[in-house]
């Protein structure tokens, strides 16, 4: 498993997104502040800061999978080449769209993607949106009118989108072919009864909230 924590690393990471800079030091991480909000990964912060004083530091969210047993590791790199393939390839091509539709400069997706700076089967680094003032809200809290449309906002965007894409293709088996790992995992014979049974505590949480929250069922 990749192990990122060296200068010399970071520095290709950096290299590769044309950033030239000489690095200086690389710090790492716990993120306290999302502490459980990841199931079946581990997430560390690091910043990179650079020899010339006047370079702002590089704050990077990484993502890796937490040790576990060799048939959960295999379905989880598959879990990481899906998120990797929908940040790169597949935001990609929607930002080409909307451009094509809408104009180089429109805002269309505007904050709602972190960039993306190194992805394999392993690891994924990301910018630390943290640091750019959003956070993780407080699930146990009922939110409020506009942050519930903020997200619908955002979703249909997205779904709006890819359902354009899908009919685009022709169809979405010609879809898939294209963007074979985007199929949700869930579907696969192999992953279906695990992920099942992992998603489970997370949606009996969800319907105790709803339930409390609305009084209903």
């Amino acid at each position: 498993m990749e192990n990122l924590d060296s200068k010399s690393q970071y520095s290709e990471i950096l290299i590769k997104n044309g950033i030239l800079e000489e690095i200086e030091k690389v710090e790492i991480f716990d993120p306290i502040d999302i502490a459980g909000e990841h199931f079946s990964s581990r997430c560390e912060y690091v910043t990179v800061q650079f020899k010339d004083g006047k370079k702002s530091n590089c704050h990077f969210f990484v993502k890796r999978p937490t040790d576990m047993d060799t048939v959960m590791q295999a379905i989880f790199v598959k879990v990481m080449v899906k998120e990797g393939v929908f940040l790169t390839q597949f935001v990609s091509d929607m930002k080409q769209f909307s451009s094509e539709k809408l104009g180089k400069d429109n805002e269309f997706f505007e904050d709602m993607f972190p960039k993306v700076y190194y992805t394999t089967k392993e690891v994924l680094i990301l910018e630390n949106i943290a640091k750019r003032g959003y956070s993780m809200l407080n699930k146990s809290l009922r939110q409020d009118m506009n942050q519930a449309k903020l997200v619908l906002k955002c979703l249909a965007k997205l779904h709006a989108v890819s359902n354009i894409l899908i009919k685009n293709a022709g169809s979405k088996e010609a879809f898939l072919e294209k963007y074979p790992t985007i199929i949700d995992m869930t579907f696969l014979p192999e992953v279906e009864q695990i992920m099942s049974r992992m998603f489970e505590p997370s949606f009996a949480k969800l319907y105790k909230m709803i339930h409390v929250t609305f009084q209903i069922f």
